[in-house]
């Protein structure tokens, strides 16, 4: 392949947005190649146009300019390496599934136009971003086939030594709650209505008054619009007389009315949730994949970096990954 000068490449870019991409693109075929194999042009030309747009003063700023056609072409050989390594041990390419990235991204911004505006702003085109998504499921796949990314037994039991009091869940019990509220500084007066408030509340319970209909019509605070439902408690995030009485309740029992510094609560208990304990056997396979997704993201630049060292890559603008 020919040299090719600094003031050949910047008259092929000025080309390329002066003219018709067509009637530059042969002329583009010798910016770079990959052990004789040139890069794709028209996908080179395609994101160049977009970091034109998100970077306005290039045309005055020829480091920046060429800083830019870098970003272009470094994916696009790192791409080609790739298909040659995968071809060189039989790996076929087309079978390996890739995560389409513009799925998720259609979904997130909702119209065409709104995706349009974040991939300008980012420097991307849908090309670029699936190319990308392409490269580390190929590089992932290679890596996991030449024994990169293997992970021992003896590795996945420290994980799951280094995690397990995580992987721990105590005790929880699901509650309700009718609340009828107080000040901060209530007088006795304030306090002893509210009580006879909630002991009339309790009898309508006992005479077999649903909670539900309780919480709606008498108590205060958020959880009124939760029918009372406090979730799934543990030890130690309740107040203590709302705690205790949490836990001295067999299930679907109802508390008396009690006194906290928010008011008084009559409390219905649910089911329970035993403490547990989840066995390396359970979790195996989950750490076995994140030591392994860690692993590929520590080593991938190094196996990609790897190569490059082994390529003919020609360029005038002196590459290096």
């Amino acid at each position: 392949m020919k040299e090719f000068s600094l003031r050949r490449l910047t008259w092929f870019m000025f080309t390329c947005l002066m003219l018709n991409v067509s009637l530059c693109i042969s002329y583009a075929e010798g910016i770079t190649s990959v052990n004789g194999v040139p890069i794709n042009t028209q996908r080179y030309y395609s994101h160049y146009q977009v970091l034109l747009k998100t970077h306005p003063n290039t045309k005055d700023n020829k480091r920046l300019e060429l800083r830019l056609a870098k970003r272009v072409i470094l994916p696009l050989v790192t791409e080609l390496l790739l298909r040659e390594e995968s071809k060189r041990i039989n790996l076929d390419s087309a079978q390996v599934v890739v995560n389409d990235p513009i799925i998720v991204l259609k979904k997130t911004y909702k119209t065409p136009q709104r995706l349009e505006e974040y991939l300008q702003r980012i420097g991307e085109t849908e090309d670029s971003l699936r190319r990308q998504a392409w490269i580390d499921a190929i590089a992932h796949k290679l890596m996991k086939k030449q024994g990169r990314l293997f992970v021992g037994e003896d590795q996945v039991r420290a994980e799951y030594k280094r995690q397990r009091p995580f992987l721990s869940q105590s005790e929880q019990i699901k509650a309700y709650q009718v609340l009828i509220k107080l000040p901060k500084t209530p007088s006795s007066e304030q306090v002893n209505k509210a009580f006879k408030k909630a002991q009339e509340i309790h009898q309508k319970l006992l005479d077999g008054g649903l909670f539900s209909v309780m919480v709606q019509r008498y108590s205060e605070g958020p959880l009124k619009s939760r029918d009372g439902d406090m979730g799934f408690v543990r030890k130690g995030e309740m107040v203590q007389s709302v705690e205790t009485t949490i836990w001295a309740l067999k299930k679907d029992e109802i508390s008396t009315p009690i006194r906290s510094k928010y008011g008084w609560h009559i409390i219905k208990r649910g089911r329970r949730i035993e403490a547990s304990q989840k066995s390396y056997d359970e979790v195996k396979s989950f750490f076995e994949q994140r030591l392994i997704k860690a692993k590929f993201r520590k080593e991938k630049r190094a196996f990609i970096k790897e190569l490059w060292s082994k390529a003919k890559i020609d360029s005038p603008l002196s590459l290096r990954y």
